[in-house]
């Protein structure tokens, strides 16, 4: 399993779509908005 420090393209987000990843890590009860990004790149690799 890949971690953030494995990848080798950096992920980017404008403002706005920061803000809501991060309203989705504390809805989660995520310690970071890293984690989210994590879940959702899982998630999009199942796809």
């Amino acid at each position: 399993m890949e971690t953030a420090q494995d990848r080798t393209i950096p992920v980017c987000f404008s403002l706005d779509n920061l803000n809501i990843i991060k309203e989705f890590a504390k809805t989660r009860g995520m310690v970071s908005y890293e984690q989210a990004v994590e879940e959702l790149i899982k998630n999009l690799e199942k796809e």
